[in-house]
């Protein structure tokens, strides 16, 4: 059975996770024996990159053989309607398809329209089976009418060959109050309204820092941007914060509402740099969190204030996370997903 990959790469150079998960999942798929058909493009604004895609394709219906899998990571934005049509001309000579799904543009946006309702379950229904983040989003996509097979991935993997004597998880007594908020600072508006948290510092890491807003507030320190590498050994906090969006009593109504159906990349750079993670309890992630006992889990930031950290009990947590990391490191998540997903398609059957 031949084995193909296919994704977008784009060459912006951003100090960002956002193409970490999509680099990490190319390697994993490379390594379970997937060959790799990525498109370079210089930007997403960039539309002209639709052409190559089309040229690609023509060349992967000439190559692929009857019976081969394809793996997708999704979304391949403009490429999207395109690529349904690619999956309907192969599916004549019995390949299948599966897809990791790393953003919904209609969740995350919430552009569900009355014209154009559900186009996601629309493109997704062309797979014979979906990775997808957890449970709730699994639950969602059911909801708006995917039937495809799913299978969630729990958690996404953050490749690293450093160990766990490497990265940075010693925490003194003296920093014992530190939390890290890592991500595009852009989108996180909270921050400017962490001053109130006088009990707690926070470093943050990532680009768009307002200067002009964040400079005045005490406890915050910007720390810049760092290589997705690099920033497991340069990150420092006693926790790592999952929060999103305008506000600190609530998860907004965009950014934070995503935060209840996708897997935050933050998350697994967290725990693969060896911290215990607070997050919202109405996030996708808290079921994992508090399954594997990972971190602290709050209804809004304000009960930061309350919080007392028992270091008995934090260090239960770092062994767990420690653990965790490890894994996550290493691709376990994505590959066991990947077997998963070709066990599904070696028992499907075209009819």
């Amino acid at each position: 059975m031949d084995k193909f990959q296919f994704s977008i790469s784009f060459n912006e150079k951003t100090q960002t996770a956002s193409s970490k998960a999509i680099v990490d999942c190319r390697s994993i798929l490379t390594q379970s024996g997937y060959r790799d058909f990525t498109l370079s493009a210089n930007s997403a604004k960039d539309k002209s990159y639709i052409f190559s895609i089309v040229a690609l394709l023509i060349k992967l219906s000439l190559l692929i053989k009857k019976n081969s899998v394809i793996a997708i990571q999704y979304p391949l934005l403009s490429g999207n309607k395109m690529f349904k049509y690619f999956i309907k001309i192969l599916k004549s000579k019995k390949v299948k398809f599966f897809c990791v799904i790393h953003d919904l543009d209609e969740l995350r946006y919430n552009t569900i329209s009355t014209r154009f309702p559900n186009i996601e379950a629309q493109n997704l229904n062309f797979y014979d089976c979906i990775i997808v983040h957890n449970d709730a989003m699994q639950e969602w996509l059911l909801k708006v009418g995917v039937t495809v097979p799913m299978i969630s991935l729990k958690v996404f993997d953050y490749l690293s060959d450093r160990n766990n004597s490497k990265i940075c998880n010693k925490v003194s007594k003296i920093n014992f109050n530190e939390i890290a908020f890592a991500g595009n600072l852009a989108k996180s508006e909270f921050i400017y309204d962490l001053g109130s948290l006088v009990n707690w510092h926070f470093n943050l890491y990532g680009p768009n820092f307002l200067a002009e807003k964040g400079y005045s507030i005490n406890n915050l320190t910007w720390y810049g941007s760092h290589g997705t590498d690099k920033i497991l050994t340069e990150i420092k906090g006693t926790f790592g914060l999952i929060w999103d969006g305008q506000f600190v009593e609530k998860l907004d109504d965009r950014y934070g509402n995503y935060l209840k159906y996708n897997n935050p990349h933050k998350l697994s750079l967290y725990l693969a740099a060896g911290l215990p993670v607070i997050a919202p309890k109405n996030a996708a992630v808290a079921q994992f969190i508090k399954k594997h006992h990972l971190g602290i889990l709050v209804n809004n930031l304000y009960e930061l204030k309350d919080l007392i950290i028992d270091e008995i009990q934090y260090a239960i947590l770092k062994t767990n996370v420690l653990e965790m990391g490890k894994r996550i490191r290493n691709g376990e998540f994505f590959s066991a997903a990947i077997c998963r997903a070709e066990e599904i398609l070696s028992n499907s059957v075209y009819l």
